[in-house]
């Protein structure tokens, strides 16, 4: 289109630099002031601050702005005996916050996955159980089972609140069933107990206009919205996202660790370690940094992985994935 070819052309320009250096500034003093892992990312943790699991590599949707289309590795489920061993370590350094986010991939596909909500529950040391989801299969039974099992927030990605729109961006005909979802789940007991996010993945100007989205504000929905998009590597294109959706401009240079690279573990659904949380999609570049159930979940700290991760940003060399990454994100 070539509209969006020329808004990106703008929005990359010289003269907008600065526009952006200030808008990056006022977003990591926000997220350093409320996310509730900044304090610990900046003490230089020799263990991981919190921990992202994925669950499951295996999705019922087909995002645009998602690398699971281009995903390679095998689909799976997480086994019982990792997703234990994870949290048996995770709980021995002392624990902290769990955030159930596959890198790509759908939490609620797996069918043990209330069972492994309750099991990390009932470690001493998990403060807290956040989940992703799409929200397709998350039923108003569904959510009272897990709230019950000790789940304390959800972030449902959706796009605007609008049936064709949904179409477009998550590329499968789900928007009623997932409405009704979310109706249902406003008349539960345990809706005001669990913190509910509603996170826009929209290709709307002003999705806040749509009937359904004053009718989700209305219920207590809390809202957010991603203005700008990762490329995940550079398998995302521009001309890959609908309507108002654009790719992230770049934030050179990059000489303060990533957020998501300094105090952060992720597991991929069969046991191997990782760095990145957030873009390491087929888990096969120099950021993995073991399998869990070869090792303890603080081994690459110990064995110096992290700082040598460390030592390269400040260097200006930050590992080969991190100097295209769209998402980084300085951890101080």
């Amino acid at each position: 289109m070539k509209w969006k070819k020329l808004v990106t052309n703008i929005y990359t320009s010289p003269p907008f630099k600065p526009v952006w250096r200030v808008y990056y500034a006022l977003t990591d003093m926000w997220v350093r002031r409320h996310w509730p892992y900044a304090k610990g990312l900046r003490e230089n943790p020799n263990r991981p601050v919190f921990l992202v699991i994925e669950v499951s590599n295996i999705c019922n949707a087909n995002c645009t702005f998602c690398a699971y289309q281009h995903q390679t590795r095998p689909k799976k489920i997480m086994s019982p005996a990792i997703f234990k061993k994870v949290l048996d370590d995770f709980d021995e350094l002392g624990g902290g916050g769990l955030i159930l986010c596959p890198v790509v991939g759908e939490s609620l596909v797996d069918k043990d996955f209330v069972e492994k909500v309750r099991y990390a529950r009932s470690k001493k040391n998990i403060t807290n159980i956040d989940l992703t989801s799409n929200g397709i299969l998350l039923t108003r039974e569904k959510f009272e089972e897990l709230a019950k099992a000790g789940l304390t927030r959800v972030n449902l990605s959706i796009s605007g609140l609008e049936r064709e729109e949904y179409k477009r961006v998550y590329r499968v005909d789900k928007f009623d069933q997932i409405y009704q979802h979310l109706l249902d789940i406003s008349q539960s007991e345990y809706f005001k107990k669990v913190i509910f996010t509603l996170n826009l993945r929209t290709d709307s100007l002003l999705p806040q206009l749509q009937p359904a989205y004053r009718e989700m504000k209305k219920r207590g929905y809390r809202f957010n919205r991603t203005y700008g998009f990762s490329s995940w590597l550079g398998a995302i294109k521009n001309e890959d996202l609908t309507g108002w959706m654009f790719l992230k401009p770049s934030r050179p240079p990059k000489r303060i660790p990533c957020a998501l690279l300094r105090g952060t573990m992720g597991i991929f659904s069969d046991g191997k370690m990782t760095a990145c949380c957030c873009q390491n999609f087929d888990a096969n570049d120099e950021l993995c940094v073991g399998n869990i159930m070869e090792q303890k979940l603080d081994a690459p700290w110990k064995e110096g992985k992290y700082a040598e991760f460390e030592r390269r940003f400040r260097e200006g060399d930050p590992p080969s994935p991190c100097k295209s990454c769209l998402h980084y994100r300085p951890a101080y």
